[in-house]
């Protein structure tokens, strides 16, 4: 039986006065949409003014949006591999549940008939102190030195999650830091196959191989249960890939 992921449909998202999030750079390179500083005046846009010219181009990124879901805010992004990468950061965070990882939640969501996924914002804009790790401009190593011990650990267990589900974009730019703590996981969906593994991601993976595979299993605690609603969760062709990396850590035999 395979996992059922209508129950994390989202019926309900507050678009009216979304804020389109890409660069003026992204929006320059993309010739099929007119002068930048007539449609997109201060960066703030109607979504539904925007959308149906928005969809026609061509930018190698997934398109997001600010977004609020019953009084929380989010960010909203349409797919840019046919909707597969929309699955996988539902799965990618039901796996986290199941492994005890921090994730940010998400959700599927329609809107004008296009699939998307809402992520939900695990701090409060004005308020919590967000930083991604790209803005601190300090190295990996620096960062994690920073840290407590638990930080530490829960630092660990991400990367680990990473590598079993072959998360292939994580960069400096979607992992942070919130008021000193590490920050829950978000743009999940290029993973389990889906794209090429970037370089920020090859070296995490390097790092987590070299991790002593006794802390790795105090971390990451699996029993035949969990692992039965793990491969329920994926089905059969990612759980493959899962199990590869779940044998490399040395989780399972």
């Amino acid at each position: 039986m395979v996992y059922d992921l209508s129950k994390d449909l989202l019926f309900s998202i507050d678009l009216s006065n979304a804020k389109l999030s890409i660069n003026k750079k992204l929006l320059i390179m993309d010739k099929n949409l007119p002068d930048y500083s007539n449609l997109f005046p201060d960066n703030k846009i109607s979504f539904k003014s925007l959308f149906f010219e928005y969809q026609k181009t061509s930018i190698g990124v997934a398109k997001k949006f600010f977004a609020s879901y019953s009084s929380r805010n989010c960010m909203v992004k349409f797919s840019k591999f046919n909707n597969t990468d929309l699955l996988n950061e539902v799965l990618y965070k039901r796996v986290s549940d199941l492994l005890n990882v921090r994730c940010c939640d998400i959700y599927k969501t329609i809107y004008f008939g296009k699939a998307c996924v809402a992520s939900i914002f695990e701090y409060k804009l004005g308020v919590d102190q967000f930083r991604s790790f790209k803005s601190l401009n300090m190295s990996v190593e620096q960062i994690y030195t920073k840290l407590d011990s638990i930080e530490q650990r829960e630092f660990d267990k991400m990367m680990i999650l990473d590598f079993i589900m072959l998360q292939q974009d994580r960069h400096m730019s979607n992992i942070a830091i919130c008021n000193n703590k590490i920050y829950p996981l978000f743009d999940n969906g290029e993973c389990l196959g889906l794209g090429a593994v970037g370089m920020f991601s090859s070296s995490f993976r390097n790092y987590v191989m070299h991790l002593d595979k006794q802390y790795i299993k105090s971390l990451i605690c699996l029993n035949e249960k969990i692992l039965y609603e793990l491969y329920e969760i994926l089905g059969t062709d990612r759980s493959k890939i899962v199990n590869i990396n779940l044998k490399a850590l040395g989780l399972i035999k």
